[in-house]
């Protein structure tokens, strides 16, 4: 909530739900989370993870979040 990608998931939420299952795929072949986040930060970034803004952030973690609770539960509990 309060950024510029809150009405995102509800507006395509197949896109993100496809996001976290490439999170999640992501981890199943041994990535943890913090390269995870650092690989989707570089993608939201167009490049450059330093220059993500606090919406971009909050993005990355409230899909890694997700993805580890309800998509991928058994890996992010690894």
């Amino acid at each position: 909530m309060g950024t510029r990608f809150e009405d995102g998931p509800f507006e395509d939420p197949e896109i993100f739900a496809a996001t976290g299952l490439l999170l999640c795929e992501r981890m199943e072949t041994g990535a943890i989370g913090g390269e995870v986040v650092f690989e989707y930060l570089t993608e939201l970034s167009d490049g450059d993870p330093a220059l993500a803004d606090d919406d971009q952030l909050a993005l990355a973690g409230a899909l890694i979040g997700s993805a580890g609770e309800a998509l991928c539960p058994q890996i992010a509990t690894e």
